[in-house]
């Protein structure tokens, strides 16, 4: 069977449709999908991210999630960040963080490692009584925004949504819940691109929860789950057969 390649470029934002809330809790649950005016917006907004060293061989990696007004958790890795050097069966430590209005001041659940994050550095005592300090870092996809090979099809990339059925478009977004390809597919590689909101008091399945589905039948989950165990429901696993890699 001769297999297709599919290449879907989405160049803007994916909007997730999220279960309806009342006025109350709209308000508590407020969402931005884009960066620049959540930075302005929200402080908590430029503390989450990533800790470390974007190089293989470091001791420690820091994941650290914003939970909205101040609060955040915060996950202190062995060996370094996923993909570097850290993996499931490594010593994952989390701790809970307030911000005092200068610092974010952090303390794992045996009270035994504290941390503070201050000036853009996570700042922590190891086990032997070493002082360390771990920068935030912003990591990249090495495939983002790779141009498509010349026998792909295109079926998004920001001018139209001619390839969708109930698809549609605004402002360079592809919007509509349950929108299918026109055209039908056998075996095919899908580059796709997605920013998922930013949603600071949800938690978990919440936290900007959509997905792509094949054949009608499996989903790649899509889901802000930025600093979690990786589960297969949760964002780049097939929901609830296989873990992301």
């Amino acid at each position: 069977m001769n297999r297709t390649t599919i290449i879907s470029y989405l160049v803007s934002i994916l909007t997730f449709a999220l279960c309806q809330a009342n006025a109350a809790d709209k308000a508590k649950n407020k969402t931005w999908t884009d960066p620049e005016t959540a930075k302005k917006e929200d402080p908590d907004f430029s503390i989450q991210g990533e800790y470390g060293s974007a190089k293989t061989g470091a001791a420690y990696g820091a994941q650290v999630i914003a939970l909205g007004n101040g609060k955040f958790q915060a996950y202190l890795l062995q060996d370094g960040l996923p993909g570097l050097g850290w993996t499931r069966e490594k010593n994952r430590t989390q701790l809970t963080g307030n911000s005092d209005g200068e610092a974010i001041n952090f303390i794992a659940k045996d009270k035994k490692l504290t941390a503070t994050i201050e000036d853009g550095q996570f700042t922590f005592t190891d086990i032997n009584g070493k002082k360390l300090s771990l920068p935030r870092i912003q990591r990249t996809s090495p495939t983002l925004g790779a141009k498509p090979p010349k026998d792909a099809i295109v079926l998004f990339d920001g001018s139209t949504a001619e390839h969708w059925n109930k698809g549609k478009m605004e402002n360079g977004h592809l919007l509509a819940t349950g929108c299918t390809t026109k055209q039908q597919f056998n075996g095919y590689t899908l580059h796709l691109e997605f920013r998922t909101p930013y949603t600071p008091t949800a938690l978990g399945q919440k936290r900007g929860n959509s997905g792509i589905y094949h054949g009608g039948r499996w989903e790649t989950q899509i889901l802000d789950s930025f600093g979690l165990e990786g589960k297969d429901n949760e964002c780049g696993g097939i929901y609830s057969v296989s873990k992301p890699r």
